[in-house]
């Protein structure tokens, strides 16, 4: 905690935020594109309210991550 404090001027930690940023966007786009190649087990039997809530979770989770670094990609070069 303390080395943290100390290094606020320097550039190393924002730096490391962007590479890890940058870093989950790739490996989000290399999923999406495994997922569009690879079939998903099948689904276990549950209602279908389940089923739905399930899918939509799953989508909101994959379009957040990647949106976000996504958003701070941009942030960081129109910004």
């Amino acid at each position: 905690m303390i080395l943290l404090y100390q290094n606020l001027d320097s550039n190393l930690y924002i730096g490391l935020h962007k590479a890890f940023g940058i870093s989950l966007l790739c490996w989000m786009i290399a999923r999406v594109i495994n997922r569009i190649f690879t079939k998903a087990p099948p689904a276990l039997p549950m209602p279908k309210w389940q089923l739905l809530i399930s899918k939509l979770s799953h989508f909101a989770l994959y379009a957040l991550l990647i949106a976000m670094p996504l958003a701070g990609l941009l942030m960081s070069v129109y910004g």
